[in-house]
């Protein structure tokens, strides 16, 4: 926790107020305050936002090693799994999209085989005389 307390202090210093930060971290004015006066155990997530803000790994951000090693692991999973899970989204975007463009060619061209004149076909022909000689 010191050096999450150092790095904030650190970024104040350089005339970012609080709630600047805050905003830029991704968490509460009142989550800056905290780290200031350390005054609680950090989640994951907001161990991690502060982390992502200043480009270090969160293992950094833990006093103990034993503490720091095992949500070294969380985060690793967690970093796989999101991952994974950003693929899954590119790729059903992906598949979304191209279904889309194949919906737009398919109403195109449904438009412009509408916009043909229609063929006559010979069974009507046949049926439109029978109708005409029977009336005469």
């Amino acid at each position: 926790m010191e050096k999450m307390v150092e790095l904030v202090k650190n970024e104040l210093s350089k005339g970012l107020t609080q709630m600047g930060l805050a905003k830029k971290i991704g968490i509460s004015q009142g989550g800056i305050q905290d780290i200031l006066y350390s005054k609680k155990n950090f989640t994951y997530e907001t161990r991690k936002k502060v982390a992502d803000y200043f480009h270090i790994p969160i293992t950094m951000l833990y006093d103990e090693p034993a503490e720091a090693q095992r949500f070294g692991k969380i985060t690793e999973r967690r970093d796989d799994e999101l991952v994974m899970y950003k693929k899954i989204c590119a790729s059903q975007e992906d598949t979304i999209e191209s279904q889309a463009k194949t919906i737009a060619l398919l109403e195109k061209e449904n438009a412009r085989l509408s916009a043909l004149p229609r063929p006559i076909v010979v069974s009507e022909v046949n049926e439109s005389q029978e109708q005409h000689r029977v009336s005469m």
